[in-house]
């Protein structure tokens, strides 16, 4: 069943949002991006956009000062601090208005949930009333945001049907001239661990580790979705380790990896806690050990664990139907196996 892609609108309000009006049998969805602050963010908004249009719902996907009249059963924010920053000074108030068109709103997260940037997030939640979460992740993490008196609810983040159809999946090509990539911030630990590679590993990598600075200045030396995957289209592993001190899997890198064809090798301190029943698990790696891991591995073989595990999850198609059921926003499907999604019609 082909569906059309979600309606992607521009950044001009063309005229003063209505109040939510009583919606249509189909259920209608809001997702909004950042827009220029964070390109990576917008990217995830529009891969969730594309989820919740497969299973039948009318999607736009768009900034908050782009959201069209009219009215919107459900709104989900993708990364509300980014939302509001892309928006500048009125941020907040237009956020406040597109609420009135929705008649629920739910913040969305990838993120880790203990650092001060998310925890800046719930605040601006607070002050507008959202009290719900939905975290898209390998593994719950709801604890530090239920304490904040908020609703959380967590889904796996697992492949798109169209992205388990990449041509790469089968066979990710043997044209990989770059044995390593590694993507980050000019800080001594990222340094310390490019220079590991450089020594023990392999001298013909891929470092990029620009000064740190602000996503949305103007001229940021940061890659964005498409140079990083032009890089890593020609990279066999992709290696990085986290900004903060806080354990966090970085799905959106592991996202990367696979819409690349490489193998990512998260990167973690000796002494960091690791949660149980991890996915990815042989692809997590000990600081002091990532140089004598990547010397064992076989890309081809690795690409193909990778993949199979990959594969075995649920799509994030089926975890988003099952997370709008269990919240009450659709009716139970009278679909059964893999037959086709039936268009997702709201709760009376």
């Amino acid at each position: 069943m082909n569906h059309a892609a979600p309606k992607i609108v521009g950044n001009t309000l063309s005229e003063p949002p209505h109040l939510w009006q009583p919606p249509p049998e189909r259920l209608r969805v809001l997702v909004l991006i950042p827009g220029t602050v964070h390109e990576f963010h917008d990217l995830y908004g529009r891969w969730l956009g594309e989820a919740v249009q497969a299973l039948g719902a009318t999607v736009t996907v768009c900034t908050v000062d782009a959201v069209p009249p009219g009215g919107y059963e459900l709104c989900l924010i993708a990364n509300i601090s980014e939302v509001l920053d892309h928006a500048g000074t009125d941020g907040r108030s237009l956020l406040s208005r597109v609420c009135l068109q929705c008649e629920s709103t739910v913040a969305l997260t990838w993120d880790c949930v203990r650092t001060n940037e998310y925890r800046r997030g719930l605040e601006h939640c607070r002050a507008l009333g959202i009290r719900r979460v939905l975290d898209l992740g390998y593994a719950e993490q709801g604890e530090p945001v239920q304490k904040q008196g908020f609703r959380y609810d967590f889904v796996f983040d697992g492949l798109l049907k169209s992205q388990t159809q990449l041509q790469h999946v089968a066979d990710p090509g043997p044209e990989r001239t770059i044995p390593w990539a590694f993507v980050g911030l000019n800080q001594p630990r990222w340094v310390a661990l490019a220079h590991q590679l450089v020594k023990e590993f392999d001298p013909g990598g891929f470092i990029y580790l620009p000064e740190v600075s602000a996503l949305k200045k103007p001229g940021a030396p940061h890659l964005g979705p498409r140079q990083l995957l032009k890089v890593l289209e020609r990279t066999q592993f992709y290696v990085w380790c986290s900004h903060h001190e806080h354990f966090s899997m970085e799905l959106l890198r592991f996202k990367s990896a696979w819409m690349a064809g490489c193998v990512p090798i998260k990167v973690v301190g000796d002494r960091d806690q690791l949660p149980a029943h991890l996915p990815f698990a042989d692809l997590v790696v000990r600081e002091s050990h990532v140089a004598e891991m990547l010397n064992c591995l076989d890309f081809q073989e690795s690409w193909q664990t990778f993949a199979a595990e990959y594969l075995r999850f649920p799509r994030l198609e089926d975890e988003i139907r099952r997370w709008l059921t269990t919240c009450g926003f659709v009716q139970p499907s009278t679909v059964h196996g893999n037959g086709p999604a039936s268009s997702l019609k709201r709760v009376a």
